[in-house]
């Protein structure tokens, strides 16, 4: 935004010195007391070739052959052309401060003076006084004639500029509603920054939507990721869930709006159109790991372990990761592969230390038959980690039982039974124990 604010300025200092300039044959010229009019003929060559400080200079040491008292205000060298001719000389010479108090004499002596409101606006965007170029940006809008919206434009952008949107916001609201037609695109997103940094983000939508519609190319998709972000900041998920998929269907080869798409899909419980509107995204970039882990996740949540397999599998090679191990086990054990899932805990060894890993190890050597390994994995979870205890205990009382192995099942009944979730049924087990009611 400073950016553009520095190219109205430049663009509004430079029309306006020529106008001034030029006023040699104006009327207004033909009213200047007879000293002001020598003395802005004199200068005027100098101005021509750019000699702004012999302009100034001069200026100043006829002004200084009378100087400046209540009687002398607004006449003859201390005329408000006089002062705005030398504010021009400073500005231009980038001497703002002396510039500053020269126009803030101009406006001093005569306050409708357009132009030196407006230079003066100018110089305080120099000065980074943008509070003050505002206020002065109004004066200059105040008092000429033909309102021209650009002057108030300036004056919103400016209190944007000094940190104050809610300032911004009532000028904004004046130019919008008395310069309707005269609306620019930029001008709406100034508006709309004003709006969001003081939470009228509801109020900001349809200048948001406006600027969806009237940008093309790069900059029209960063206003539609906009509007999408607000629709979802004011948790007005329908909208966009329909928006999301207006821009798939108008731009379908533009990845983030399938991303989008299926996070939206994703609040909305809707799994499987999620994955499907990952699976056309993944078709459209590489994915990177939380996305692929994403649509792997989704595979296993709508029961297609088959393609969550090989995404699992390509991670877990280079991030070596616990939880990674567990989903892709778990997707080989719901495919069947059990002796694979087996095979694939024993290349990850070092990582078969968690209370699911072993737990899930335990399953899978039950699964097979194999109740010595079985139970092993069971006690090893049960004695490493308190948050599964009771239903490891459970599970290698039952391997034990399997193995005929009574007393190493009655003790780890026992102590699965101290557990309110597992107790009635390692009661029930003992029970059977005691009866001599084992499974052949």
């Amino acid at each position: 935004m400073l950016s553009t604010m520095r190219n109205i300025c430049s663009t509004l200092l430079l029309v306006l010195l020529v106008t001034t300039f030029a006023n040699a044959a104006s009327g207004k010229q033909q009213s200047l007391p007879p000293r002001a009019q020598i003395l802005l003929s004199k200068i005027s060559p100098l101005l021509q070739k750019q000699q702004y400080a012999r302009a100034a200079a001069l200026i100043v040491e006829r002004q200084s052959s009378c100087p400046l008292a209540q009687a002398t205000r607004g006449k003859g060298y201390h005329h408000a052309e006089v002062y705005f001719a030398l504010g021009n000389c400073y500005l231009l010479n980038t001497q703002y401060q002396l510039a500053e108090r020269a126009y803030r004499e101009a406006v001093t002596t005569d306050p409708e003076h357009t132009h030196a409101w407006l230079n003066l606006a100018k110089t305080y965007y120099e000065l980074e006084q943008y509070l003050a170029a505002a206020d002065c940006f109004s004066h200059g809008y105040a008092s000429e004639e033909s309102k021209n919206p650009e002057v108030l434009y300036y004056a919103a952008a400016s209190l944007l500029m000094a940190e104050k949107p809610g300032k911004a916001v009532q000028v904004f609201e004046k130019l919008f509603a008395t310069h309707a037609d005269a609306i620019r695109d930029p001008w709406r997103e100034n508006y709309v920054h004003a709006l969001l940094a003081i939470n009228k983000n509801r109020k900001a939508l349809p200048q948001i939507r406006l600027l969806t519609e009237h940008y093309t190319g790069e900059k029209q998709i960063k206003w539609q990721e906009i509007l999408l972000h607000q629709y979802l900041q004011l948790e007005m998920i329908k909208e966009a869930h329909s928006y999301a998929h207006f821009l798939t269907e108008s731009a379908p080869q533009v990845e983030k709006w399938w991303k989008t798409l299926a996070h939206i899909q994703l609040n909305m419980d809707r799994g499987m159109n999620a994955l499907a509107s990952l699976v056309i995204y993944s078709y459209l970039t590489e994915p990177d790991y939380k996305e692929s882990k994403l649509i792997a996740d989704l595979c296993m949540q709508e029961g297609i372990p088959i393609k969550a397999e090989p995404l699992y599998r390509r991670w877990l090679e280079q991030k070596n990761d616990a939880k990674l191990l567990h989903r892709l086990v778990m997707a080989q054990y719901q495919l069947g592969k059990i002796e694979e899932a087996l095979k694939t805990l024993g290349s990850y060894q070092s990582l078969v230390t968690t209370e699911g890993l072993l737990m899930l190890k335990g399953e899978l050597h039950y699964r097979l038959d194999q109740f010595h390994e079985a139970e092993t994995a069971f006690k090893q979870a049960a004695l490493t980690h308190e948050s599964r205890e009771g239903q490891a205990w459970l599970m290698a009382g039952y391997a034990a039982m399997q193995k005929r192995q009574l007393s190493d099942s009655r003790n780890a009944f026992t102590k699965a039974a101290t557990f309110p979730s597992q107790k009635k049924a390692a009661l029930v087990a003992l029970n059977h124990l005691n009866n001599n009611q084992v499974p052949n």
